[in-house]
């Protein structure tokens, strides 16, 4: 092992696993890496998207327990089910009242955009996990949030644009 530590990105986050020596709580709650160190010739692999997330939500004072928390996106068409498990995970974490899983894709627990427009629309805390917004489809937002009145909060996992349409239509909703 001639590294110090290296990233894993999409699609590698699990393959890697089995040659690690081991794992911590994160990776293994999300069942993904994103970090590998190397000390002393052992290898720790680590997920950093589980305390990214949670980093945000308390560096901007989101408080989510006991609230209701609609996640966008399950990994179902972006493939990346590792960002959508580590916010799932961090919302359990944070005792989250409700957590409803929507995807493009429904199953698995997910339900359809339909379904959450008709029963889920009084959501307090919303985060998106879809790669709908993300450059270079910019323009895209995957909900309108004037549809969720309730809503006190958006996260959005997309960085590029680091200002995307539905965090940007959030502000303008008074939302953090």
């Amino acid at each position: 092992h001639e590294f110090k530590s290296i990233n894993v990105t999409i699609p590698y986050k699990k393959d890697v696993i089995p040659y690690l020596d081991e794992l911590d709580e994160n990776a293994q709650a999300i069942g993904a890496v994103n970090t590998i160190v190397n000390k002393d010739g052992k290898l720790y692999g680590h997920n950093t998207d589980f305390s990214g997330f949670m980093y945000m939500l308390k560096k901007h004072n989101i408080s989510i327990e006991g609230k209701k928390c609609v996640v966008l996106g399950d990994g179902g068409a972006s493939k990346d089910v590792v960002a959508s498990a580590a916010i799932q995970a961090v919302v359990k974490h944070e005792q989250a009242g409700q957590m409803i899983v929507v995807d493009v894709i429904p199953g698995n627990g997910a339900i359809t955009y339909d379904e959450c427009f008709e029963k889920h629309t009084d959501a307090e805390f919303i985060a998106n996990t879809s790669p709908v917004g993300m450059f270079p489809k910019c323009d895209a937002s995957p909900v309108d949030l004037t549809k969720f009145p309730k809503c006190e909060a958006v996260a959005d996992v997309i960085y590029n644009p680091l200002e995307t349409k539905l965090v940007a239509q959030a502000k303008e909703l008074g939302m953090t």
